[in-house]
């Protein structure tokens, strides 16, 4: 390429040596631009190659190119590397001063990190020396409390003796009135017993004679009436010897004249039978027209009265008093009063028997609501003092409780029944385990004789306290020979008084002890249960006796 360069033109190779000289020219500039040291011996090397190719042509103008291209090279390489190399003293010195400048930060980081661990040293012995102080005044505290309690305990100590003596004066003091009650409420109740056992004897030889006389008028009617049928019987063989005589024409008129006629004596024998039974009806009072519904049965729609015990009582009188179904519905009248009798006569069309007037009188007074009432009012009732013996009280709920529909169950019946009853009573009641009514009102019994010896003590604290002991046990025991009335200390009394004195007792005893609402009658067995509760000995005695493995299950 070269030997083709050397064969050129000269024309040609002028321009080209004018154009590198004008590409020399360019470059010159652009080094006086950046200021440049060597602009001045870059530019007269070039003019002497310049000249020297206008005055030899003749050279190769390759190599004055190259030249010319070398020296400019060398220049640019030479002004590069000094530019480098500045800038690379300046970002030396740059990063000298970073560096400084960061070794300062660090010193100061340093300095701030050891301020705040010493200032964390000093907070953490503070908070310590605080809890420190906190738990001093906390020992101190509880001590402080630990005494005041055993201060207010010691002041309970000498509040519960002053009591106990105060209410040991107080029971001595309601002894004398306690026992006077108890003797005219005796008096009374022996009184009342001999009335109401005289008019029953009254009564019940009155019955018995008339049921004598009723039994002699009944024989009589009886007689005659075989004597009646026995006539009545030989007309009829008469008849029928008769009618073996006549012919077979007039046989079928005789034999419709001996049936009419039998007929008729048979009519006449049931007249007669109905005499007798209306005339035995007139001598037992039992006639419709003459009968006398007892007060005792009637009913008058009063929210307190059991309209379907009513309605029973009502069926067994009529029984009783063999009274016919046609004067049943005429005794309503009788039987009713009050609003129930204003009921009676306001209903239209009024009943044509009497099977209809209970469906329609239960449908009025023993409905869902009325016995719902019913219930709520047996849930409420309070045993008293004259609602006789808690074994008799306890039997007039179960069988008012037992005609509600449906029948209450027996567990419910007893967890209803033991809240009527003094809370010293609950007590003594729940200690047992009994789910059958039965068996519930037989434990009862077995109290009211227990309370009626307590009642024969002297009436002390101890021996009151001891007498509730007593009454457990003895309950407890007679239990597990089979719930027997018979047990107990009361054998002795019942050889001394008598039934009807063990009821009058166990009355008089409720009188003043399990009635909440009586005159003082509610402070003995009240007082026996808050020193009962005072007393953590006998309380649990009571308990290890009558326990899970002692308490009887068939009481």
């Amino acid at each position: 390429m070269a030997g083709s360069q050397e064969y050129r033109e000269p024309r040609q190779i002028r321009s080209d040596e004018d154009s590198e000289g004008d590409a020399g020219d360019e470059v010159l500039r652009r080094m006086e631009n950046l200021g440049l040291h060597e602009a001045e011996e870059v530019r007269e090397p070039t003019a002497d190659r310049t000249e020297s190719a206008e005055t030899t042509p003749e050279q190769p103008s390759q190599r004055t190119e190259e030249d010319r291209m070398r020296t400019l090279m060398q220049a640019l390489l030479g002004n590069f590397a000094r530019n480098i190399a500045q800038q690379v003293e300046n970002q030396g010195q740059k990063l000298s001063e970073k560096i400084e400048e960061t070794k300062e930060q660090s010193k100061k980081l340093a300095a701030e990190i050891k301020e705040q661990s010493r200032k964390s040293e000093e907070q953490g012995q503070n908070l310590a020396a605080e809890i420190k102080e906190q738990s001093r005044k906390s020992e101190e505290q509880s001590r402080k409390t630990e005494e005041q309690m055993q201060k207010l305990a010691e002041k309970i100590d000498d509040q519960t003796k002053v009591f106990n003596e105060k209410f040991e004066q107080f029971q001595q003091s309601m002894l004398p009135e306690v026992v006077v009650k108890c003797d005219e409420l005796r008096g009374e109740i022996a009184e009342q017993v001999a009335t109401c056992t005289q008019l029953i004897e009254e009564r019940h030889a009155e019955v018995g004679a008339r049921i004598d006389s009723i039994s002699t008028e009944i024989e009589k009617k009886d007689e005659e009436n075989k004597a009646r049928f026995g006539q009545i019987q030989n007309e009829v063989q008469e008849v029928r010897g008769k009618v073996t005589e006549i012919s077979a024409d007039t046989k079928r008129q005789v034999e419709e004249q001996v049936i009419r006629k039998l007929e008729e004596q048979e009519r006449k024998i049931q007249e007669l039978r109905e005499i007798a039974e209306s005339k035995v009806d007139g001598g037992g009072a039992c006639r419709g027209g003459n009968i006398n519904v007892p007060a005792s049965l009637r009913f008058s729609g009063h929210p307190n009265e059991n309209p379907n015990a009513f309605v029973k009582s009502l069926q067994s009188f009529f029984v009783l008093s063999n009274v016919r179904e046609a004067h049943k519905t005429l005794l309503l009248h009788q039987a009713l009063e009050g609003n129930a009798k204003a009921w009676l006569e306001t209903l239209c069309p009024l009943p044509s028997s009497f099977d209809e007037f209970v469906v329609r009188f239960l449908d009025r007074y023993w409905g869902k609501e009325q016995q719902m009432n019913f219930r709520i009012s047996l849930m409420s009732g309070y045993y008293r003092n004259s609602s006789g013996t808690m074994r008799d009280y306890a039997a007039r709920k179960i069988a008012a409780l037992k005609m509600c529909s449906p029948p209450v169950s027996d567990e419910e019946i007893i967890c209803i029944l033991t809240r009527h009853f003094p809370l010293s009573i609950q007590n003594l009641l729940r200690s047992v385990d009994v789910k059958d009514v039965e068996k519930f009102q037989v434990l009862l019994g077995n109290y009211d004789l227990a309370f009626e010896n307590m009642n024969q003590t002297p009436k002390t604290t101890k021996s009151n306290i001891n007498a509730m002991q007593v009454i457990q046990d003895t309950v407890v025991s007679s239990s597990k020979k089979g719930g027997s009335k018979n047990q107990g200390g009361s054998r002795q009394h019942r050889q001394d008084g008598g039934p009807r004195n063990k009821e009058t007792a166990s009355r008089e005893l409720r009188g003043q002890g399990h009635d909440g609402e009586g005159a003082g009658g509610g402070r003995n067995v009240n007082s026996l249960q808050r020193a009962r509760s005072r007393s953590p000995r006998v309380e649990n005695g009571a308990r290890n006796r009558t326990g899970p493995g002692n308490t009887p299950s068939s009481s």
